[in-house]
């Protein structure tokens, strides 16, 4: 449950620099966001295979890589040039990212909740 903590730490760090007021502040609380982003990919994609097998697998990697595309790299591209733009704040413009990514925290603990009280019970079914 590392990896849910990590990531937990990346949205409170944009959070944090909408708070800070000095660059360098802003600057040290970026690099640490991008260790985080870094640091949770590895554990999250063996998670994701962990929960699925075979072709599942294929399409369930699938689906979480068309997903992060079009958020990532269509929807939240436009949001933050959006509300940079209506409020000339780069600190506001990280705000939606933080959010979803605060979301997507919350799903990752709920399915991984889940998903340990099934193989916990798959265990002891077997036994």
């Amino acid at each position: 449950m590392a990896h849910c903590r990590t990531h937990a730490l990346i949205g409170l760090g944009l959070f944090g620099t909408s708070l800070s007021g000095s660059l360098l502040s802003t600057m040290f609380l970026l690099c640490a966001v991008l260790v985080g982003a870094y640091s949770f990919k590895g554990p999250f994609w063996a998670l994701a295979t962990d929960m699925l097998s075979g072709s599942a697998a294929a399409a369930g990697l699938a689906t979480i890589n068309a997903i992060a595309n079009l958020l990532g790299g269509g929807l939240m591209v436009n949001v933050y040039a959006w509300v940079e733009d209506a409020t000339g704040s780069y600190a506001l413009a990280l705000m939606p990212l933080a959010v979803l990514t605060l979301v997507s925290v919350a799903t990752l603990l709920l399915l991984t909740r889940n998903g340990r009280n099934r193989h916990i019970a798959g265990k002891t079914e077997a036994v």
